[in-house]
């Protein structure tokens, strides 16, 4: 099972640091995993909210 959490502190006008923590069957943690790095992806200067973001998801089968 994975379960989205704040990798870090948001910051203003900075996409928040999100990631996944995964668990086991027992419900023990198992790792954290990042974000993938996106060549070219915004920094978010000066955007705020407008900020264009990336979306990723994690599928147990593999990319469909």
């Amino acid at each position: 099972m994975y379960v989205k959490l704040l990798l870090g502190d948001p910051r203003e006008d900075e996409p928040w640091p999100v990631g996944l923590l995964r668990f086991d069957a027992d419900g023990e943690v198992v790792d954290t995993i990042p974000p993938p790095r996106i060549e070219g992806e915004p920094t978010g200067a000066g955007l705020g909210r407008f900020l264009p973001a990336k979306v990723w998801t994690a599928l147990r089968r593999g990319s469909s």
